[in-house]
C-alpha cells in the first residue's frame, strides 16, 4: 500500500497547516491546534512514502518561456533575469523552477520551451524551515493550481473556489490563483482563450464555486455565465458543488504528477540513497563535540603532568646545586652527577664522597621536605657532614631509613628550631 502525504501551507503564516493522508482507506485531517498538528504530522510523515507539499498559488507566477539551450542552472538564471521587470522584483531574489523540456504540452514546440515557476526566494526559505519544523522533508513542491491540473487533457479547465481566492487549472501544466473579483478580467487578456479557440472542438470547464460563495445569491451561476461568453460554443461548463477544502477534492482526483517541482538548486532534495542530512549534520556535531572534549580532557592532561615534571626537575635542580655548586648549568641532574662521579673517580679521588653524595641525593629524591643547606666531605673519616632544613622530626626518620637502604649509615649531629622548621647536622657513612 503507497501512502502520499499531501500537505497544504497555508497564505498566512500564523495559520495551520492543512493534511491528507491518500493511501487505500483515505485519512483527512484540517487541524487548527498546531502543537497537535506538528506532532501528528511528524509520524504521518515518517510512514509516509511520498510527500507533496501545496504552496498559495497566489505567491507562484507561472510563464512559458523559451530558454537557449545551457546548462540548467544557467536556464534558471536567465529566467530570473527575463522575469526581473515582469514580476517588479530583484531577480537576485527569486527563487526559479524549470519544468522538464519533455512536458506533452511542449511537443513540437523544440526542447527549449519551458514552464517556468517564480517565487520570493525569502518566502520559499520560510515555507521549507516551516516544513522541516514539523518534522516534514516533501518529495514536491508545487502550487495549488498545478496540483488542480494533475491529470487534465490540453482542451480541460478547473475553476475552484478557495474562500475569497479562485484557484485556476488551464489544461495539464498551466494555471493561477487570484482573487474572485478579478477573474474574469484577467480571463479575457489571457492566452489561455486564444489556445482554447485554436484548438478548435469541444471542451470541458469544471467551476467549483457555490451559489452562496460570492457576497450575493447566485454568484456561482453567474460566473458561470461570465465564462460561457468567454468560450468557444462547443465548450461545456459543469457547475459542480463545491468540496469542503481543495485537500477533500485532490483527495477524489489524486495527484498524479506534476508539471514542475519547486525543490530546485538550493532546496533540492538529497537522492533517498542517501542519509536524512539533519541526522547526519546532527551525529557529526555530536562527533564533534565528544572530539573537542576529549583533546580537551587530553590537552589539561598533559598540562598538569607537564607542571608535576617541572617541579620534580626543579628539586632535584635545587638538590643538585647543593651537591655540586660548581656546575653553571643543570641541563639533567642525574648524567650530570653521574658524569661527575666517574670524572672524579677516573681522577683517583673523591670515590668516598661521590658514593656518599649520590645516596644522599638518591634520599632526599624520596623526601621533597628536607631541604639540603650545605654538605662537606671529611677524607679522613669518610663521612659527608651536612646541614639540613626540615619540618618535622619524621622527615629526618625517613630520610634515615632511606640512607640505611641504600647502605649507609645517618648519624644526628644536633638541631635547633628556627620559626616553624628545625635546622639540623647530620654525618652520613657508608655502613662497615
Amino acid at each position: 500500500m503507497t501512502r502520499t502525504l499531501l500537505i497544504r501551507l497555508p497564505a498566512l503564516p500564523d495559520d495551520p497547516l492543512d493534511w491528507i493522508v491518500l493511501s487505500d482507506a483515505p485519512l483527512s485531517e484540517s487541524l487548527a491546534n498546531e502543537e497537535r498538528a506538528n506532532e501528528d504530522l511528524a509520524k504521518a510523515a515518517a510512514a509516509a512514502d511520498r510527500i507533496i507539499a501545496l504552496v498559495p498559488g497566489s505567491d507562484v507566477a507561472s510563464r512559458f518561456m523559451a530558454l537557449p539551450p545551457a546548462r540548467f542552472s544557467q536556464m534558471q538564471a536567465a529566467a530570473a533575469i527575463a522575469l526581473d521587470d515582469d514580476l517588479a522584483h530583484d531577480h537576485e531574489r527569486l527563487h526559479v523552477a524549470l519544468a522538464p523540456a519533455d512536458q506533452p504540452s511542449m511537443a513540437g514546440d523544440g526542447p527549449s520551451r519551458r514552464l517556468v515557476l517564480a517565487l520570493s526566494d525569502r518566502l520559499m526559505a520560510g515555507w521549507i524551515a516551516r516544513l522541516h519544523d514539523c518534522g516534514v522533508t516533501p518529495h514536491l513542491m508545487l502550487p495549488d493550481y498545478l496540483a488542480l491540473a494533475s491529470g487534465q487533457s490540453e482542451k480541460e479547465v478547473q475553476i475552484f473556489a478557495d474562500g475569497q481566492m479562485m484557484i485556476v487549472a488551464l489544461g495539464p501544466d498551466d494555471g493561477f490563483a487570484i482573487e474572485a473579483e478579478h477573474l474574469i478580467p484577467v480571463l479575457k487578456t489571457h492566452s489561455w482563450r486564444a489556445a482554447m479557440l485554436a484548438h478548435g472542438g469541444g471542451g470541458h470547464l469544471r467551476l467549483y464555486v457555490d451559489d452562496r460563495a460570492g457576497e450575493q445569491a447566485g454568484a456561482g451561476a453567474k460566473l458561470a455565465r461570465d465564462l460561457a461568453d468567454l468560450l468557444p460554443d462547443a465548450w461545456e461548463i459543469d457547475h459542480a458543488p463545491t468540496p469542503p477544502s481543495l485537500l477533500d477534492h485532490l483527495r477524489k482526483r489524486g495527484v498524479e504528477g506534476a508539471a514542475a517541482n519547486l525543490l530546485q538548486g538550493p532546496y533540492r532534495r538529497a537522492s533517498a540513497f542517501l542519509p536524512d542530512m539533519r541526522a547526519l549534520r546532527l551525529l557529526a556535531g555530536l562527533l564533534a563535540l565528544v572530539f573537542f572534549g576529549h583533546g580537551l580532557w587530553l590537552y589539561l592532561d598533559g598540562q598538569r603532568y607537564a607542571a608535576e615534571a617541572d617541579a620534580a626537575f626543579a628539586r632535584a635542580e635545587a638538590v643538585f646545586s647543593h651537591a655540586m655548586p660548581d656546575q653553571k648549568r643543570i641541563i639533567n641532574p642525574r648524567a650530570q652527577l653521574d658524569q661527575e662521579r666517574s670524572r672524579l673517580m677516573a681522577a683517583g679521588g673523591g670515590a668516598g664522597f661521590l658514593r656518599l653524595a649520590g645516596l644522599l641525593v638518591d634520599a632526599l629524591a624520596q623526601k621533597p621536605g628536607l631541604q639540603l643547606v650545605m654538605m662537606r666531605y671529611d677524607h679522613e673519616s669518610e663521612s659527608l657532614h651536612c646541614d639540613l632544613v626540615y619540618q618535622g622530626f619524621d622527615d629526618l626518620e625517613a630520610l634515615k631509613a632511606a640512607i640505611e637502604a641504600g647502605g649507609g649509615v645517618l648519624e644526628d649531629g644536633g638541631v635547633r628550631q628556627s620559626g616553624d622548621r628545625i635546622e639540623g647536622s647530620v654525618v652520613i657513612r657508608m655502613a662497615s
